[in-house]
């Protein structure tokens, strides 16, 4: 079981793969409540989501189609949520040797929509270098700023889920204090290592508990990515609550997770 850790209140549930996450409050503020977890299909999930993808030469080394098989399974995770104003927003960053945005949050309200972006996203032309540090910290300060005028459509009441994934390790020096400034602004991070990854850094850079096959996962080639399709989507999904948080407009507390005894 796990328990939210802090000055307030703390309420065991009972844990399924990754459960932990649909613990968190929507938009991060120091309050539990109840909440009923989605089935397939994932109608009524309201998560802002951004897929922070490896766009590094080593990608693309041993099959050019492998940047297509990448597009596939983010198009496959996005299939399953329901896309729209009070549903779910999809956004992109795309890094190499350096970060960018390949769509953000408020561009599009249905799933058709999201997959034609998705699906027409070039592959960046680099020279080299994975700068998986400078991608985290584009995702926090765009796509997730909570001082956000509308540019980029992230909402004050909705989970911020960012779903890295890399095929090697990070040529960056400050990859995971990057990730850990993203989580304590309460960014959720699930990192996909595929490859060639490292599993420490992809475990580093992960949100608690930090466990293989719960907020980390290793795939051992592209074209595996279908195995951990189901987990990933449903962790999106669990991301969401059904009870909306009473307003606030303090700065919320780190959030954090341990382990009790059932």
């Amino acid at each position: 079981m796990f328990y939210y850790a802090s000055n307030i209140t703390q309420i065991p549930v009972s844990f399924s793969a990754l459960s932990f996450i649909s613990l968190l409050p929507r938009s991060r503020f120091a309050y539990f409540w109840p909440q009923t977890l989605c089935s397939l299909p994932f109608a009524g999930c309201s998560v802002d989501l951004v897929f922070v993808v490896d766009n590094s030469a080593s990608v693309s080394y041993d099959s050019p189609l492998n940047w297509g098989i990448m597009q596939n399974f983010m198009n496959q995770v996005v299939n399953r949520l329901t896309v729209g104003p009070n549903g779910a927003r999809v956004g992109m960053v795309q890094f190499a040797h350096r970060a960018v945005t390949g769509f953000v949050l408020r561009e599009f309200n249905n799933v058709r929509d999201v997959e034609t972006a998705i699906n027409s996203t070039q592959f960046l032309v680099s020279s080299g270098g994975t700068n998986t540090a400078q991608a985290l910290e584009l995702t926090l300060s765009e796509h997730f700023n909570r001082a956000d005028d509308g540019t980029f459509g992230n909402r004050d009441r909705a989970p911020n889920l960012a779903v890295v994934m890399t095929d090697g390790q990070s040529t960056s020096a400050n990859t995971v204090q990057a990730a850990t400034a993203a989580k304590q602004a309460g960014v959720i991070i699930l990192s996909i290592g595929i490859g060639g990854a490292v599993e420490t850094e992809l475990r580093d850079i992960s949100s608690p508990p930090q466990r293989r096959n719960e907020t980390y996962f290793l795939s051992t080639t592209f074209a595996a990515l279908s195995e951990i399709l189901d987990i990933v989507s449903t962790t999106a999904c669990e991301v969401a609550t059904t009870v909306a948080p009473p307003p606030v407009t303090t700065r919320p507390p780190v959030v954090q997770f341990g382990n009790i005894t059932q």
